[in-house]
């Protein structure tokens, strides 16, 4: 597995949160540094940062076991000092809906970027999730956007979804100053 890493800085104050990255199928975590800044700017804050490259991505090898429980592990072993908020976009649904359904208790906030498979869960299933979700999409992700954001919208902690407007599938990269906006606002008011 394959991982980036990123502290507080000297001049920042340590908030003791934790940014947990997924990222979707035309990605890695090197999108987080080196497209958008996610990475050092969401540490620049003061919170701890981590990028996963998710199997087969980027520099992580392969992986056929089962999606939920190899994000529990990962978690469990990259942020075992406190509970992660988790940025979830488009493919990582696939790994953050079945953690979510067998161990929401190790999260402190999602945020589920238009993510692949909510249509593969009943109502019921986001209707028992307890953890903080902010729901983010672009407005020119008619689709998958839309759709998994209808889906989302039961969960009874979810924010009225966040539509970046001007934005693909991948909104982060059309508005991230608004998404890192997003975020800091977000894990602000979360209490965990």
């Amino acid at each position: 597995m394959f991982y980036r890493i990123a502290e507080p800085g000297d001049i920042s104050t340590a908030t003791g949160k934790i940014l947990f990255l997924l990222h979707g199928a035309a990605f890695s975590s090197k999108t987080w540094q080196f497209e958008i800044g996610t990475i050092q700017t969401m540490a620049s804050i003061g919170h701890k940062v981590i990028a996963v490259d998710l199997p087969g991505y980027g520099q992580s090898g392969r992986f056929s076991g089962d999606r939920g429980e190899f994000l529990q592990m990962l978690i469990q072993t990259l942020a075992p000092e406190a509970k992660p908020v988790l940025v979830s976009p488009s493919m990582s649904g696939t790994f953050s809906l079945p953690l979510l359904d067998r161990n929401q208790d190790l999260l402190c906030g999602y945020i589920p970027v238009a993510p692949v498979a909510t249509t593969s869960y009943p109502t019921s299933f986001y209707q028992a999730i307890q953890v903080p979700t902010m729901i983010v999409y672009g407005d020119k992700d008619t689709g998958l956007g839309v759709t998994s954001a209808n889906r989302l919208s039961e969960i009874p902690k979810a924010t009225k979804p966040q539509v970046l407007l001007n934005s693909r599938h991948p909104c982060y990269l059309d508005q991230p100053e608004v998404f890192h906006t997003l975020i800091y606002n977000f894990m602000l008011h979360l209490s965990c």
